[in-house]
């Protein structure tokens, strides 16, 4: 029973301060760009497209399917890739070929990491490192003719490089405003014994020879091998600063044994080829392994999304794909539990696809890994009519789709149910609906998803981006959809919701921007607010509290929402993450993002605000974060634009000292105690008494100090009354089996400080008159 509304209006004295512990763990790498090492490699085709054969190292990847082409990772500010593509078109000693010009190379992959282009007398070879590729030329034997042994390759490129004759030498290759991007470098030859020479490397603007001296063939035992690679063929000269990893996001299996932990997220290698790369790791983030990649460049896939669902024991990964010639797509993987095992790199399976349409921003909800039944995520999507290009397409009608997908069994693709508006109609020509969210995780069985979008009037002149918010159940029903945000003002577009909670209890965030009379496609605004609504499973409509403003506003600062996370353990807090990017000065440009986290309570109020990271010459952007039930903390990851591309994992905790503790002397062989934290914003706080007789009176104590009164003078020999003075006393009756339980909110406003309780209970077989006996005493340390 709740027998207090809040702590707050229980007590009429504040507390005193007391030291706060620090809310965030230190940052930690979490593998990511340095320690992408993905094997040769093929993978299934999509829309008759082929995905062709890929390996991938920390800054690059290669391709070999049709030659051998590199491609360096360049980042968003290059609009597409710039590749080096080497093809062999000439192999002779003097003036004789080796084979026949236009003979065609057999293709073979030798192991993971080599594949070869076999040409008769000659083999040309590619080892893929972490630092590069390393290119060789085999002559197994000595081929006739007499003179210096050159290899002929025809380059294809955007890069440029200054042509240079025949020299010991590397040959740099930039981009159009003259940044180094990749190195072909100084080769040597060695021969069966060991035995080195020096090659000679010369590019006359379309093609590169090697040169091996005639004199040291002369001498050499053969097999003879031509290696342009001390160090790697081809490399990255580092991540630009404007190269990014893409949208992190972060899911928890709380049940797994060992690896809880899975991450997605995408590499930019252009504006126009985004990769995608998915990681389980253990808690610590420790033993991560790529359990799927997709790194081909005939297609890009952007805004990863995961989510676990508890019963069938499975990852639901979901992202767009977005292709050159058509229109962009939903696409997906499933993933077992606690697995290490690697999908087939370029495995997936379709969203159900209407004809004529494009699917964007997909969202997935799961159920908590404690729920042993419900087999459905919940994909949700949105959708524009369209049937070519633009990628991605975002019309004036879009629309905001779900579908129920049964991760159950071991197939690669989920058993589809029937697609659905969220809104319960569809948005005809009247409205505009984007960037639709779902809560990560819901409580399994038959609980609901909250949903969100962003919803526009197309029929009101100069009309606003509002927030729409329903709830989907487990077998797909929607309610009455509900504007939340500011529906009653126009002089600000509410844009990218994000949604998280369950059992009826939500928290969304948006940004805000102003509204000029024009339809804003933004996704930044002046300021992040956030929504607290409660909407049952039995009821038509939520109930809904105040807007509040979470950062901002400010007019040298926009805001972009990150995801948010709900703790299951006191179903009263959220963590919200958004990034901030600031002017620093115009002139010249200097323009710096940070990431920052806050926790908030029941009523959506901040006890918590930390950043995430800040930095003077870098920048951090993306945050995504999940809670973890064992250890009672926020996981949160975002990305930066240090020279690995690191993404960094940060833990918010509540403070430690948020605790329960026994004291004092007791009479009474019941006992006063809590099982949960006492931190500021918990709605559900509680106290529990065991071992009384059945159906006793009993008077709950409350008191701002504690206390050690000896109660022997009234009778009560052995008793003490351990707190002082009392503030409150609460009447109440022991049940049937001797317990009772007190539940109360914290706000989050209240002062941090300690409170003293303790019971006093009536047993008819106490020794005394009053026949009163007193518990020991509960400090409950407020944080």
């Amino acid at each position: 029973m709740r027998v207090l509304s809040t702590l707050g209006m229980a007590l009429a004295i504040p507390f005193a301060l007391c030291a706060q512990n620090p809310g965030l763990t230190s940052p930690a790498p979490v593998p990511s760009q340095a320690d992408i090492f993905v094997p040769i490699h093929g993978g299934f085709s999509d829309l008759g497209v082929p995905y062709g054969t890929w390996a991938a190292g920390p800054e690059y990847k290669v391709s070999f399917h049709d030659g051998y082409a590199f491609y360096p990772v360049l980042g968003k500010d290059y609009p597409h890739n710039l590749p080096l593509r080497w093809t062999t078109t000439r192999v002779r000693v003097g003036e004789r070929d080796v084979f026949p010009a236009g003979t065609a190379a057999q293709h073979a992959q030798v192991g993971e990491w080599r594949y070869e282009y076999r040409f008769p007398g000659v083999t040309e070879a590619y080892e893929v490192r972490r630092d590069g590729v390393e290119q060789f030329f085999v002559l197994p034997n000595k081929p006739e003719g007499q003179g210096d042994l050159i290899v002929t390759g025809a380059i294809q490129t955007e890069l440029v490089c200054q042509p240079a004759g025949f020299e010991h030498q590397v040959l740099t290759f930039r981009d159009q405003s003259g940044k180094a991007i990749l190195e072909y470098r100084s080769a040597i030859a060695f021969d069966a014994t060991g035995l080195r020479t020096e090659v000679e490397t010369s590019f006359d603007g379309t093609s590169i020879q090697l040169r091996v001296p005639a004199a040291w063939l002369a001498t050499a035992t053969y097999p003879v091998t031509i290696d342009p690679l001390t160090a790697p063929v081809v490399i990255a000269t580092g991540a630009s600063a404007s190269a990014t990893l893409d949208q992190p996001e972060i899911g928890r299996d709380d049940l797994a044994a060992t690896y809880t932990i899975l991450y997605a997220y995408g590499r930019i290698s252009s504006a126009s080829d985004y990769d995608t790369f998915v990681r389980i790791t253990r808690n610590d983030y420790s033993g991560t392994t790529i359990v799927y990649s997709d790194v081909t460049a005939s297609w890009s896939n952007r805004n990863h999304q995961v989510a676990f669902v508890g019963a069938p024991k499975r990852w639901i990964v979901v992202f767009q794909r977005e292709f050159p010639t058509s229109t962009t797509r939903g696409r997906g993987v499933l993933l077992n539990s606690n697995s290490t095992t690697l999908v087939p790199a370029g495995s997936y399976f379709t969203f159900p696809w209407a004809s004529g349409t494009a699917q964007t921003f997909p969202d997935a909800g799961g159920t908590r890994s404690t729920s042993t039944s419900g087999n459905n995520a919940l994909v949700v999507f949105q959708q524009d009519v369209v049937a070519a290009p633009p990628t991605p397409p975002n019309t004036n009608t879009s629309d905001c789709i779900g579908i129920l997908a049964n991760v159950s069994g071991t197939g690669i693709s989920p058993t589809w149910g029937t697609a659905f508006p969220l809104a319960g109609f569809p948005s005809g020509t009247s409205k505009d609906r984007d960037y639709p969210s779902v809560s990560q995780v819901s409580n399994g069985g038959t609980d609901h998803w909250g949903v969100a979008w962003q919803e526009y009037n197309n029929p009101i002149s100069g009309d606003d981006w509002d927030i729409t918010v329903n709830m989907v159940s487990s077998t797909g029903t929607v309610k009455t959809p509900v504007y939340l945000a500011n529906q009653a003002s126009t002089a600000d577009h509410a844009i990218t919701p994000r949604v998280e909670g369950q059992i009826g209890r939500f928290m969304i965030t948006y940004s805000v921007l102003d509204n000029t009379g024009t339809k804003s496609t933004a996704t930044a605004g002046k300021a992040i607010e956030g929504q607290r609504f409660d909407w049952s499973i039995a009821g038509a409509a939520p109930s809904i509290t105040t807007i509040r403003t979470v950062a901002g506003p400010s007019a040298s600062t926009s805001y972009i929402t990150g995801n948010i996370a709900y703790d299951t353990d006191t179903d009263s807090h959220w963590a919200i993450t958004y990034q901030a990017t600031r002017i620093i000065s115009i002139l010249p440009p200097v323009i710096r993002s940070s990431v920052f986290v806050e926790r908030v309570g029941y009523r959506g109020l901040t006890t918590e605000a930390q950043t995430l990271f800040s930095d003077a010459s870098l920048n951090g952007f993306a945050p995504s974060v999940c809670y973890d039930s064992d250890l009672d903390e926020f996981k949160c990851v975002y990305g930066t634009n240090d020279a690995s591309l690191t993404l960094y994992a940060r833990s918010l905790t509540y403070d430690a000292t948020a605790i329960n503790v026994s004291y004092g002397s007791a009479c009474s062989t019941a006992v006063l105690g809590s099982a949960s934290k006492p931190v500021r914003g918990h709605e559900f706080y509680g106290l529990t008494v065991t071992g009384m007789p059945a159906g006793a009176p009993l008077a709950l104590l409350l008191g701002s100090n504690p206390a050690a009164l000896n109660l022997n003078s009234i009778g009560m020999n052995g008793c003490t009354l351990n707190l002082a003075p009392i503030l409150v006393t609460v009447n109440a009756t022991a049940t049937a089996a001797g317990s009772f339980r007190a539940s109360f909110a914290i706000p989050e406003t209240i002062v941090p400080g300690n409170v003293y309780w303790q019971v006093a209970h009536l047993d008819l077989a106490a020794p005394w008159p009053t026949k009163v006996r007193m518990t020991n005493g509960l400090r409950t340390q407020i944080r």
